[in-house]
């Protein structure tokens, strides 16, 4: 009898976890909830909180692409072969969706398309570019120039914003700062991993950067512009690398060492939840209110978020194929296609949304139907494009990575996990 589907572990030996892919459905229908009005609106406001997606996204993000650095320490050539990869995978529908939205804009005539647009958008500089006005900030404040953080200080939130801003198609490619983001990391992280000889070193490299990130971020606030900035964030992305490594670690113990490993992440999980929780009761009233814009949350209580999420991600890859409820909806099959295309989906689904919107206005419709309407057709329009690109347009693509970059290392796996 072939028991392999619920042997706890079992997918990590052949190098996919198929709950990853659940995840990321869940990563992406939370942001589409949070830029579509029609959804933002709906369960008292709650999925105006689907940023949240984005930051799930990025723990995810960290803890694989430091998985796939750490298989390919000791590999022929493993830095170029980890960015050919990541070339192919991430080039070709970006630049893609930026001529398509290039041409869009041009024929509408909104003169919004201009050389410096396109060096930022070729070169994923949305979210570095205000790095120099962010250090400088730093420093006056380490001098004692600039006004200090309130951190514990109850702040008056502003109201929170329903759906992505809609405005001129050059700006339907906002949601590519997150790109920006995962670029940049890709660049610094990959050296680190590759060529510092120690273990012990890459992890503690990774705790430095994840310190540094947040100091950052308590220097250098400035409000919900922070959360959108290269080194603010590198916190999030961090939380997944340290779990990646923590993983590898724990795979080398004797199961009694293991069960204290575990024991000492669930003891720092439940100290961060009882954190975060008094973060948000420092900040209410939270429901309607933009949260980001609260010193104590981006400072304390969104790397605490990125804790959590990394732990439970951590509980997702050692339970894997397990019959949990939980994991058998990750593992159900429309969510892990949704999760397989999330990538064009999230790049598609604010152009889309943009497009109906545009329909509206012109047939003069208005209204919170109308706004539910326009969002259930922007998600329908979005997933049946991303379907389509996915097998015409990405395969064939993603199909040259193991011709032009062969690996022997193991896309989400962990294997030591098992």
């Amino acid at each position: 009898m072939n028991t392999s589907k619920s042997r706890p572990g079992n997918h990590l030996a052949h190098g996919r976890i198929p709950e990853l892919d659940g995840i990321r459905a869940i990563a992406i229908l939370l942001v589409i909830g949070c830029h579509y009005e029609g959804f933002s609106r709906l369960l008292f406001g709650l999925p105006a909180f689907g940023w949240v997606g984005v930051d799930i996204f990025f723990v995810l993000s960290g803890f694989l692409i430091t998985s796939i650095l750490v298989e390919l320490r000791g590999t022929t050539s493993p830095i170029k072969v980890f960015y050919i990869r990541r070339v192919l995978r991430i080039f070709p529908i970006y630049y893609l969706m930026i001529l398509l939205v290039s041409v869009v804009s041009l024929a509408s005539q909104e003169h919004m398309i201009h050389f410096g647009w396109y060096v930022s958008r070729l070169l994923y500089l949305q979210s570095i570019k205000d790095a120099p006005a962010l250090f400088h900030q730093v420093y006056l404040r380490l001098i004692g120039s600039g006004a200090g953080v309130a951190l514990f200080h109850r702040v008056h939130l502003p109201l929170g914003t329903r759906g992505a801003d809609f405005g001129p198609w050059a700006n339907s490619l906002s949601a590519a700062w997150s790109l920006s983001i995962e670029e940049y990391f890709y660049i610094i992280w990959a050296p680190i991993v590759i060529l510092l000889k120690s273990r012990q070193k890459v992890v503690a490299a990774a705790f430095l950067i994840f310190l540094v990130s947040t100091m950052i971020q308590y220097f250098g606030f400035t409000g919900l512009k922070n959360y959108f900035e290269f080194f603010c964030r590198m916190d999030t992305i961090m939380a997944g690398s340290i779990l990646a490594l923590f993983l590898k670690l724990r795979g080398r113990l004797s199961i009694p060492s293991q069960k204290k490993a575990d024991v000492a992440a669930t003891s720092v999980g439940a100290v961060v939840a009882i954190v975060f929780v008094a973060i948000l009761v420092l900040n209410r009233p939270v429901m309607g209110h933009e949260l980001r814009d609260s010193p104590s949350f981006l400072v304390i209580g969104l790397p605490s978020l990125s804790i959590l999420l990394a732990l439970a991600l951590g509980w997702v890859v050692l339970r894997c194929g397990e019959t949990f409820i939980l994991l058998k909806i990750l593992r159900w099959r429309p969510a892990r296609y949704l999760g397989t295309i999330s990538y064009s989906l999230y790049l598609f689904h604010i152009p889309v949304y943009y497009l109906f919107l545009h329909l509206a206005a012109a047939l003069q419709l208005s209204g919170l139907g109308v706004a539910l309407a326009v969002s259930v057709l922007s998600l329908g329009s979005a997933i049946t494009l991303s379907a389509i690109s996915w097998k015409y347009f990405e395969t064939p693509i993603l199909n040259l990575k193991d011709r032009w970059a062969p690996t022997k290392a193991r896309v989400g796996a962990v294997t030591t996990a098992a």
